[in-house]
């Protein structure tokens, strides 16, 4: 009677922590922590801040900006890809790598020689909650 009392309130703990997240409104405000979760699929490194952008796949998936100055890891330590992330995000980053292209130079007749120099930029390509902290699955 007791072990059956016990699995009741068990199961009833269960369906309303599942059903709280499909009930309760999640907050727009980029302030709010935001629950991330699922499979890792891509990871992007940052290469003009010290940040990794890495893709999550589903149920709670998006992009996400892993800083490790800025988050706390738990087992077993591995964003990424095919490992599952588990966490909680908040706030707002963006991902900007450095993207190099050609200068036209200039259009004066006097110059003879060609003035096509190497431009380099950090341009933005992706962004997403920063990670505050989280867990992974071994594979």
């Amino acid at each position: 009677m007791i072990n059956q009392l016990k699995n009741t309130v068990f199961s009833m703990c269960i369906a309303v922590v599942a059903l709280s997240g499909v009930l309760v409104p999640t907050p727009s405000s980029e302030a709010q922590a935001a629950l991330m979760g699922g499979r890792a699929l891509n990871i992007i490194y940052c290469e003009c801040e010290p940040c990794n952008l890495i893709t999550l796949g589903g149920p709670r998936g998006g992009d996400f900006m892993y800083c490790p100055a800025m988050y706390r890891m738990y087992e077993h330590y591995r964003p990424y890809p095919t490992a599952w992330q588990l966490g909680v995000a908040w706030g707002y980053k963006e991902c900007h790598l450095i993207i190099c292209g050609q200068d036209g130079g200039s259009s004066d007749d006097d110059d003879d020689d060609d003035d096509d120099d190497e431009v380099c930029s950090c341009e933005v390509v992706g962004a997403g909650p920063i990670v505050d902290f989280f867990g992974t699955s071994l594979y």
